[in-house]
């Protein structure tokens, strides 16, 4: 029976993904993952037995794929490969190599399935085997899907419909749909964006995020990672959480504004666009920034891109700095 066939008969069984991670390994003779976009495993074969099963169990135990094999995968351009709905081959240590099959759900990037050739060479035919598993996988995971979002968090969703808006009318409906949910009134934003040789995927770095101390949502939009904080009363945890955010900047190549403090939910939105406008006009050699301490210079800057910068020096001015 061809490979096919025998999903369409294992389907009628109602296989979990760890179910059909087992069947796939013992077809391909290697083993096989399930990976989020957050490079982080969320299931895996229990068979075929190899050699290397404790080098198996170490990257199991570590649930994210390692820096080390992050950084050859960017350097052998899998991401891209993977955003591109490829399939990729890569090296891995110890001369193995790893097939990674990418998953997709409405065109926005899950996560992918990975094999591993521990126990024999990928076969020439092992590259359209696996995206014909990958079709069998999508039907699972109609039904138990780790990769997406529950969604039960309705706060996160509120606030990032907050983000989205461009106007604090527009906010004031998103405020009045949302009725029920209030962010603590002392509150501010912390906007991240990556520098080219930061090597995590925005996902990861958002599950990094979460590991702060501060009391925060966090959503990603675009290319920026955005995350609402709600001042504590403890001031000692929020100069902590503070401390934390500039070394996870320094350590991880990324960079980040902190906005104004504001009461009001629908300031949100204000509350992000003047982090954007500072991110595009990072100060040389900083990683986190307050925008109280550049606003004067963002708003010069944004005023004298509608206008020449002589329309807002007086006269006087002007003929002092002629003579």
């Amino acid at each position: 029976m061809d490979l096919e066939s025998s999903l369409l008969e294992k389907l009628t069984e109602s296989p979990s993904i760890r179910e059909l991670l087992d069947f796939g390994a013992q077809y391909f003779g290697n083993s096989l993952s399930l990976y989020d976009s957050a490079f982080r495993m969320h299931s895996y074969s229990a068979t075929p037995q190899t050699r290397y099963e404790e080098l198996l169990s170490s990257a199991r135990e570590a649930v994210y794929i390692s820096d080390a094999i992050l950084e050859d995968m960017n350097q052998n351009h899998t991401f891209q490969a993977l955003n591109e709905g490829m399939t990729d081959i890569s090296d891995l240590p110890n001369e193995k190599h790893a097939m990674r099959c990418p998953l997709f759900s409405g065109g926005q990037f899950l996560g992918f399935i990975g094999m591993y050739d521990y126990n024999h060479p990928f076969r020439d035919s092992d590259t359209g085997d696996l995206e014909t598993f990958r079709k069998a996988m999508y039907i699972v995971l109609r039904f138990e899907n780790p990769l997406i979002s529950s969604g039960t968090d309705a706060y996160v969703s509120y606030f990032q419909q907050l983000l989205q808006t461009n106007s604090i009318n527009e906010a004031q409906i998103i405020r009045e749909k949302n009725s029920r949910l209030s962010f603590r009134p002392e509150k501010y934003l912390i906007v991240f964006q990556r520098d080219p040789d930061c090597i995590y995927p925005k996902k990861r770095v958002a599950s990094m995020l979460d590991k702060n101390p501060l009391r925060h949502y966090t959503v990603i939009d675009g290319n920026f990672i955005s995350v609402l904080v709600e001042k504590d009363r403890n001031k000692e945890l929020d100069a902590i959480g503070l401390r934390t955010i500039h070394s996870f900047c320094e350590e991880n190549h990324l960079q980040a504004v902190i906005s104004y403090e504001f009461t009001e939910d629908t300031y949100i939105p204000a509350a992000y666009r003047a982090c954007l406008q500072l991110l595009f006009h990072f100060p040389s050699g900083k990683r986190l920034v307050h925008f109280s301490d550049y606003m004067t210079d963002v708003l010069l800057k944004s005023a004298s891109a509608r206008n020449p910068p002589a329309m807002f020096i007086r006269p006087e001015i002007r003929r002092i700095m002629a003579y």
